[in-house]
């Protein structure tokens, strides 16, 4: 049985009662103790392990569609407030390059950059 309760400053007990029908079946008292309150951040994220996972020509395409998806995804929070907009880090220079290169070919239009 999982019981869900407040978090307690200092050590505290709280006795805990089970019923059926009417009668008592269990009972126990139970120490609360504060615990250490921590934020966890979640973090986009793609790696960059050219020809581990998978062959270089799919990581290559992989990395610039992150790229495109990320660009597209802060675009669209971006009236979002501050904190809860979508920002994208690129894990290494060399991705960008590579965006930049595929992308501003003078035969096509940056469509991923309006």
């Amino acid at each position: 049985m999982e019981l869900l309760v407040p978090a307690v400053a200092e050590t505290s007990h709280l006795p805990v009662v089970i019923e059926k029908a009417g009668q008592v079946i269990a009972s126990q008292n139970v120490v609360l103790k504060p615990v250490r309150r921590i934020a966890v951040h979640i973090l986009p994220h793609s790696h960059t392990d050219i020809g581990y996972t998978e062959i270089q020509t799919a990581i290559e395409k992989k990395q610039v569609q992150n790229l495109i998806d990320g660009m597209a995804a802060a675009k669209s929070t971006a009236d979002y407030p501050e904190g809860a907009r979508f920002v994208w880090n690129v894990e290494v220079l060399w991705a960008a390059d590579l965006f930049l290169k595929r992308q501003m070919k003078p035969s096509a239009p940056p469509s991923s950059l309006r």
